[in-house]
């Protein structure tokens, strides 16, 4: 990582490369074009799904981005909101 980059945070509720529309898409893609002139830190949960809010992301998963200057800070929920 280039020690001269600035520094943005993005919160953003659902962070993967396996969303398929709407503003979570959105975001992952302007974060991938900012990568290149910035260190980004992506502050979101580990679900897929915004229904149940299931933890499906591992907390200790690798980072799955090409890209060293995107870094996903994820927490987890507590409980699901519906079974």
């Amino acid at each position: 990582m280039k020690p001269s980059l600035k520094k943005i945070a993005v919160v953003s509720p659902i962070f993967s490369d396996k969303v398929s529309g709407g503003s979570e898409k959105l975001i992952f893609q302007l974060v991938e074009l900012l990568a290149t002139d910035f260190e980004i830190t992506v502050l979101t949960t580990r679900s897929l799904d915004y229904i149940t809010w299931k933890n499906s992301i591992p907390i200790r998963r690798k980072n799955f981005f090409t890209k060293e200057q995107i870094i996903p800070n994820r927490s987890g929920s507590k409980k699901k909101l519906l079974p």
